[in-house]
């Protein structure tokens, strides 16, 4: 787990086996993310804010962030 200011990263080491990732800033969050992770491999993930978040982020809070394997 980390908290991130907008342009920052992190590198979080975890063990191989299947993890579950989500981003969230304030109020809003992205869908669960769902990455398998072997030995000795590593995973990058992007978190954004979309343009089309603004509107999302009233109407849809918990998916108004994309995440997407880099």
């Amino acid at each position: 787990m980390a908290e991130l200011d907008q342009g920052e990263s992190a590198e979080i080491p975890l063990p191989p086996g299947a993890h579950t990732v989500t981003g969230r800033t304030d109020w809003t969050s992205s869908p669960a993310f769902d990455i398998e992770l072997g030995e000795d491999e590593q995973v990058r993930v992007q978190v954004a804010l979309p343009f089309a978040a603004l509107w999302n982020m009233v109407r849809r809070p918990r998916t108004a962030l994309t995440i997407r394997r880099i």
